[in-house]
């Protein structure tokens, strides 16, 4: 029997500026004693070229602390994020934006 699947964090950037969705960028995620780091790329295929939801597992952390290197370098500050959620990560936002995907409306706040 497979066992669970434990916790997850899925992030999607945005900042202003023509590179909207901050492709290039580094999100470095702390949780149950392991970080992970992750760049924000466009994603590919055959005709490839939507961006989506950058996927983190958490094991059986509750929370994670998420931190962004921006495209231009710029290092953001760590931030609390709980499991098992949509959240989007605003560049000088005071904190994550957590998302429903059950509410019909865009992540995007612009």
């Amino acid at each position: 029997e497979p066992g669970a699947m434990g916790s997850w964090l899925a992030l999607q950037l945005e900042q202003p500026g023509p590179n909207g969705f901050a492709v290039g960028a580094w999100i470095e995620v702390r949780a149950g004693g392991r970080t992970s780091e992750r760049e924000v790329t466009v994603g590919g295929g055959h005709a490839g070229g939507q961006l989506g939801w950058v996927h983190f597992g958490l094991g059986e952390a509750s929370s994670a602390q998420v931190r962004v290197q921006w495209p231009d370098g710029t290092l953001g500050p760590w931030q609390t994020v709980d499991a098992d959620t949509f959240a989007v990560i605003a560049r000088d936002a005071g904190a994550p934006r957590p998302w429903d995907p059950a509410s019909g409306t865009s992540p995007r706040s612009g």
